[in-house]
């Protein structure tokens, strides 16, 4: 018998044999290599139970801990969800908190899981009694008006929202904020309800209903003065007058117009009052109002002089009549 004939036989007989002995020998290899323990780090959320009534954590060191774990191969797919960190804070009392993690203890994992370290493997937090307190709603407004028009007053309703959280965080938060409202290019009223926050994550907001937000928006104005405004004395009396007898008034109308004033737009009156039979200094205060004639949206702002002096005609005497 040749060699090449040996070997032929040793390669053809018995295939069926040769074949599931292969076969087991695969198997036990991937049963064995698959409960090769495997280790990975994990981040995991830390949990606080029993906190005490009318107490908040104010200030920790990390909410997410690092797990150094090693799991049998099997296992090595394990979801994040099936680990759980939790602190106990049952007899806890307001101040500093120094809390040494144990893997044991504090760490909730499925069978077959080891914990080999926590990063970091202690927390510093601080615990505060729980406030309440109302603070102002500060609207967030971006963009502009177009030229010639402006905005006139932002108001927010409610002006005040109630917040709550740890005290020192309560007692520092100045304004709760709107989201942006924007004006870009808008002349008219806008009036949007929007969500409102705190930027203090420590800080709840009590009452999350959306605010309204309205920014009035107007065109522009400007002032000029117009003079000669003539002031009627009232009732008319020939022998008092008014000096001067005539102000001016400064007014305020819209950027956009053009039109000239003139004094006629105007109605200038200043009542009088009884003559003083001792010849004393008398005064009266002018009111100007608008006519017809005058423009739309014209505002008045001033008058000068604000007093007037009244002047009485002295009688002439009979003595003089007849000479």
């Amino acid at each position: 018998m040749t060699l090449l004939t040996h070997t032929k036989r040793l390669l053809t007989e018995n295939l069926a044999l040769k074949a599931t002995a292969l076969a087991l020998a695969f198997l036990m290899w991937m049963t064995l290599t698959s409960d090769q323990p495997v280790e990975k780090v994990v981040s995991v959320r830390l949990e606080y139970l029993h906190i005490p009534e009318g107490l908040e954590i104010s200030s920790q060191q990390a909410g997410l801990l690092d797990l150094h774990i090693r799991v049998p191969g099997r296992r090595s797919g394990m979801s994040d969800a099936d680990l759980r960190v939790m602190v106990d804070l049952k007899d806890a009392t307001p101040g500093r908190k120094i809390i040494h993690l144990d893997p044991l203890k504090n760490v909730i994992r499925p069978a077959g899981v080891e914990v080999l370290k926590l990063s970091p493997p202690r927390l510093t937090l601080f615990l505060e009694r729980s406030v309440q307190a109302a603070i102002p709603v500060e609207p967030t407004i971006e963009g502009a008006p177009p030229p010639g028009f402006e905005v006139a007053g932002v108001q927010v309703t409610p002006a005040k929202v109630l917040i709550a959280g740890p005290e020192s965080h309560v007692r520092s938060a100045a304004v709760a904020r709107t989201e942006t409202v924007s004006i870009q290019g808008r002349s008219t009223l806008v009036n949007v309800w929007v969500n409102i926050t705190v930027e203090d994550p420590a800080i709840r907001i009590l009452d999350t209903k959306p605010v309204q937000v309205t920014v009035e928006i107007r065109e522009r104005r400007r002032e000029v003065w117009v003079t000669g405004v003539r002031v009627r004395p009232e009732p008319e009396d020939p022998a008092r007058r008014l000096q001067p007898a005539s102000v001016r008034v400064r007014v305020s109308v819209p950027h956009s117009l053009r039109q000239e004033l003139t004094p006629d737009m105007f109605l200038g009156v200043a009542t009088l009052g009884d003559p003083d039979p001792g010849g004393g200094r008398q005064t009266a205060g002018p009111k100007v109002e608008l006519t017809q004639a005058a423009p739309p949206d014209v505002r008045i702002l001033e008058i000068q002089p604000a007093t007037l002096e009244v002047i009485t005609s002295r009688k002439k005497r009979s003595s003089d009549t007849t000479r």
